[in-house]
């Protein structure tokens, strides 16, 4: 984050921009927790970065953008194109296209079909028109066009994910915003920071228009978030406000403070420990537990057994179907009193407060 920084808008926002991203407290918790958007994060904004830096006039990045859009994509399949379409867009607009008129932009393109096109070719190979129903119906279509594993969101829901997990930034995005609007000038699209800017409205844009949200997925906003409030207040701090430059500091602090007493400790999850500590009580070892329950990196942590996730229970009630009433299966759903008393023979694991069945088929899952 400093290096990208510092390379293109110098190295007291590269500095600042870093110490801003490492206080939003949405994107500490999703690294913390492992979670796949936090690498995206990395590659959707090292794409960007060297686009940029071809902006600048070395198509070299050709090759570095390339690297990051084939990794981007083996990370999370379709999010990897998402800064690719934002850099098309941005290109058209300021009609741009001359940029690729370079032997670089083949070699990018082969580093990155040579990334992605063998474990995709070896997949279709092995799974046939499953794998492409999964692969592109599924994960993409589906997606876009219903509510896939998640509630029936608005279509402005992601503004208030930042409001919430933002917390004191989130304030500060604003002023920002205002401060871009008052010293608009003409030619600032063509800046860093308005390309930042672009990219993280064009962003925004795509996931908001996803029928499917999570909060997960606003993730790769926070790198430009971070850069582009540096780039603000630096200029507000250097031109006319040195005398609130003591403040920055504080504000980091405070957020740091209000955020790790919560999120940070040794044992980060009691919850998922309590429960997979419980399964072990329940189910013999390396016998497999199907779930959708989407925190399941610490339920393997702490249970030291291989569980399957699925998007829905619907999706699990799909796989039942297709195994057959033969094979002897374990579920993990959240549950409540009456649906737990309902269903004769589940194991029952109560951790913070939070009810769950661990059900077995075929013998009480047919309920």
């Amino acid at each position: 984050m400093y290096g990208i920084g510092e390379r293109f808008l110098g190295r007291n926002i590269g500095a600042l921009s870093a110490l801003i991203l490492v206080s939003i407290p949405h994107f500490l918790h999703m690294t913390h927790m492992g979670m796949l958007d936090t690498a995206i994060s990395f590659y959707f904004l090292l794409v960007l970065a060297s686009f940029w830096a071809v902006v600048q006039g070395d198509k070299r990045f050709l090759l570095v953008l390339g690297l990051a859009i084939g990794l981007g994509i083996m990370t999370k399949s379709v999010a990897g194109l998402i800064p690719l379409m934002i850099i098309l867009v941005y290109t058209g607009l300021n009609r741009q296209w001359t940029l690729f008129r370079t032997g670089y932009t083949i070699w990018g393109l082969i580093l990155a079909l040579l990334l992605v096109l063998p474990w995709h070719l070896y997949m279709f190979v092995r799974h046939g028109q499953a794998f492409l129903d999964a692969y592109f119906m599924t994960h993409m279509y589906k997606r876009m066009t219903t509510i896939f594993g998640s509630l029936d969101y608005p279509w402005n829901w992601y503004n208030f994910v930042l409001a919430y997990e933002m917390d004191f930034w989130f304030n500060v995005l604003l002023v920002f915003l205002l401060v871009q609007f008052f010293f608009f000038k003409r030619g600032w699209l063509r800046t860093c920071t308005g390309f930042l800017s672009f990219a993280g409205i064009i962003f925004m844009i795509i996931i908001s228009l996803s029928q499917t949200k999570h909060p997960w997925y606003v993730t790769p906003l926070y790198p430009l978030i971070a850069l582009c409030l540096a780039s603000s207040m630096h200029m507000l701090i250097k031109e006319r406000y040195q005398q609130i430059l003591f403040l920055l500091p504080l504000a980091i602090l405070y957020s740091w403070l209000t955020f790790y007493p919560n999120h940070f400790s040794n044992d980060f999850s009691p919850q998922q420990k309590e429960i997979g500590l419980r399964i072990n009580t329940l189910l013999p070892e390396q016998t497999p537990v199907h779930t959708c329950i989407p925190t399941i990196n610490s339920f393997h942590y702490y249970s030291h057994r291989s569980f399957i996730k699925y998007e829905s229970p619907e999706h699990m009630l799909d796989m039942i179907k297709e195994q057959g009433s033969q094979t002897e299966l374990y579920f993990l759903l959240e549950a409540t009193e009456s649906t737990a008393d309902s269903i004769r023979g589940s194991g029952r694991i109560v951790a913070e407060n939070q009810l769950y069945v661990l059900l077995k088929y075929p013998s009480n899952i047919d309920r």
